[in-house]
């Protein structure tokens, strides 16, 4: 089976997401086992967490076993990755408000914790890892949303409609290149079509 390098940076893209998701989830677990699952603002991560984990390995699911998945086309993904990154933005600024205050309890009194250390070395390993998560989140619909724009401007119109993993340019709907630099574009289309750049299995 051979994937377009698209795809394989689609499907990377997704592992990524998950990934990031499945670590702070299990971050966010170590804060709360503690705290008997009474942490308001753990509790919060730990849902969004697992919610973005599940529904990232559903879509991608979705985008191997079918081939016209409407999860998978930029439209849907746009809506998607553009909702997940407002709700992880409003969720980090709320969470890291609360939790700066026992952060700089972990290094002026000591908390009334089992192992106190460890908790708020998870406390400060969650905090980075739930903004890497929302840059990650934010950087894909930025860069989704230039890419299907660039593509509808060029004339493939198609690039909504279509899985992104399975997007390919359509000739006959490509715009002709009226500047002296008609050469260089179309090599570079070729390039993009050359199947060198796909990766068989």
């Amino acid at each position: 089976m051979c994937l377009p390098d698209l795809a394989r940076k689609v499907y990377a893209a997704h592992g990524v997401v998950a990934s990031l998701n499945v670590i702070v989830f299990g971050l966010s677990v170590r804060v709360n086992v503690p705290l008997n699952f009474s942490y308001f603002t753990g509790l919060l991560v730990l849902c969004l967490s697992a919610l973005t984990a599940v529904l990232t390995l559903l879509f991608l699911t979705l985008d191997v076993v079918s081939q016209t998945a409407l999860s998978s086309t930029p439209a849907f993904q746009l809506v998607y990755l553009g909702l997940m990154s407002i709700f992880w933005l409003g969720c980090n600024a709320f969470t890291t408000g609360v939790w700066v205050k026992n952060l700089l309890q972990c290094t002026t009194v000591a908390l009334d914790l089992p192992d106190a250390p460890a908790w708020c070395q998870s406390l400060h390993a969650l905090e980075v890892f739930v903004w890497i998560n929302w840059l990650m989140l934010a950087s894909l619909t930025i860069f989704l949303a230039v890419f299907v724009a660039k593509q509808h401007r060029n004339g493939q119109q198609h690039v909504w409609t279509t899985p992104l993993s399975r997007f390919t340019v359509r000739r006959g709907q490509l715009r002709v290149p009226t500047s002296t630099k008609a050469d260089s574009d179309f090599a570079s289309l070729r390039r993009l079509e050359s199947p060198t750049s796909d990766y068989c299995v």
